[in-house]
């Protein structure tokens, strides 16, 4: 019912501009190149269709159009490391499905939540070699091993690619810190909410203090942020290089320039990177560790009850 075919190797080819004329016009051939990655080829079989109504057979059509079927693609390397994972469309028959050699990314801060099944960030070309590839589909699984080769063109030391996979691995390490301690700080902002939330029954006097604690405490969260980036809901074009999430950015754009080891300017930015994100990792905890902690002691030492008074309906005798 679900197969998965031999795949042919794969190039980390090199790809650029064509020479000559970019705008083409009708007087001008060209071709496609064949699509970058690793091809794999899918086939299921069709499920057999049960015997159902008129106007049940349309609901299922129609729900069938919502739902797009998806396989998942899981990649590991020869040492069992699984390095990325991914989903595509699938259909009845033969289905191909690329997988672009890289390995998974990682997350940057983001106030943006994430959607529900949303795929891994992308991140850098993994090292030649040969990967194994475990296909999912329901309940069935099946897989199959691509080798990716060096472009031909362009033969580089395998050392030096690994030197720039071991720096990209440091960064990756580096972006992640970043992401959770803005997390975290997120979280100390929903947190705020929740209790003023809960505190809907409270006496008048108890929801006052608290709220005016939870403001004071959120403006130093936002104060938090601003390190990382520009304040929410600001409007036009706005350009700021002295945020963590500008050097993180730039020190992503210095790695993805090189095609060997890296050089200094590359390992300068993400030393910059580690300096900046351990500050701002240090200056997070320091507020955790005083000005929430102090707020949540000031809200867990509250008495109150979560029932608000009620009478017994009706005129009294």
């Amino acid at each position: 019912a679900f197969r998965v075919f031999d795949a042919p190797d794969a190039y980390l080819a090199n790809y650029r501009s064509v020479d000559g004329t970019r705008f083409i016009a009708d007087f001008t051939y060209t071709g496609d190149n064949e699509r970058p990655g690793a091809m794999l080829t899918v086939w299921m079989k069709k499920a057999e269709e049960k015997t159902e109504n008129d106007e049940a057979k349309e609901d299922k059509k129609k729900e069938d159009r919502k739902k797009q079927d998806k396989v998942k693609v899981e990649v590991f390397t020869t040492y069992g490391e699984k390095i990325r994972t991914f989903t595509s469309d699938i259909d009845t028959g033969i289905t191909r499905i690329y997988w672009g050699l890289r390995r998974d990314g990682v997350k940057y801060p983001s106030r943006r939540p994430e959607r529900p099944g949303q795929d891994g960030p992308v991140g850098h070309d993994v090292l030649p070699g040969t990967y194994k590839l475990v296909l999912t589909y329901g309940k069935h699984k099946d897989s199959t091993d691509v080798t990716v080769h060096q472009d031909p063109r362009r033969v580089i030391p395998m050392e030096d690619l690994q030197a720039l996979d071991a720096v990209y691995a440091e960064f990756y390490g580096i972006v992640e810190l970043a992401t959770k301690g803005f997390d975290q700080l997120q979280e100390a902002k929903k947190t705020i909410k929740r209790v003023e939330e809960t505190l809907v029954t409270a006496p008048d006097s108890t929801q006052k203090e608290i709220k005016k604690l939870g403001k004071s405490i959120t403006k130093k969260i936002e104060e938090l942020e601003k390190k990382y980036m520009l304040p929410d809901g600001l409007k036009g074009i706005q350009r700021v290089s002295d945020n963590l999430n500008s050097t993180l950015r730039s020190t992503s754009a210095y790695l993805r320039a090189l095609e060997g080891p890296p050089n200094q300017a590359a390992n300068r930015m993400v030393a910059r990177s580690k300096a900046e994100t351990n500050a701002v990792i240090e200056a997070i905890n320091t507020f955790l560790e005083s000005d929430f902690k102090d707020y949540r002691k000031k809200v867990e030492a509250l008495e109150f009850s979560l029932f608000k008074p009620m009478e017994p309906l009706g005129e009294k005798e």
